[in-house]
């Protein structure tokens, strides 16, 4: 067995020393490179790491072309406005508004494209953010869609 006493280290001689400083010299390096390497990979290992907040929704969310929706209150008795569908899930949509709405509050939407005895979705307004253009919308369906949101 080993026994450090069998080291015979002189630390008032200079050769000692030099082992000791090469030996951290070399774990040093060692340690640098792991580094370097671990941040050469790390891209493409850790991405649970960003900033990005939980996605928190249960279903998947659909990009397409931009719709054209009205948006009136809950019933309907204000004149409808005009907004962009940005995009949609199964549980909502992101609607782009040229003005705010308050949070919790409900409105009714339809298509732009459905006849003027179109069915009216009622959404429960969950985020209002202030963009560039305007007003990002994000509402919770209150009802299913049967058709076409």
């Amino acid at each position: 067995m080993f026994r450090l006493d069998q080291l015979s280290l002189d630390f008032g001689q200079w050769q000692s020393w030099v082992v000791l400083v090469a030996g951290l010299a070399v774990a040093g390096l060692v340690f640098l490179g792991g580094l370097a390497l671990f941040r050469w990979f790390a891209p493409a290992c850790v991405s649970l790491a960003s900033d990005a907040p939980p996605e928190r929704r249960g279903s998947v969310r659909k990009n397409g072309t931009l719709a054209g929706v009205l948006v009136s209150d809950a019933d309907v008795m204000t004149v409808p406005r005009r907004a962009l569908v940005l995009d949609r899930s199964k549980g909502g949509l992101r609607l782009s508004a040229d003005a705010p709405m308050a949070l919790g509050s409900i409105l009714s939407v339809r298509s732009t494209k459905s006849t003027a005895e179109g069915v009216w979705l009622r959404v429960e307004v969950v985020r209002c953010k202030s963009v560039d253009r305007g007003w990002e919308l994000g509402c919770q369906f209150l009802q299913q869609p049967g058709g076409e949101a």
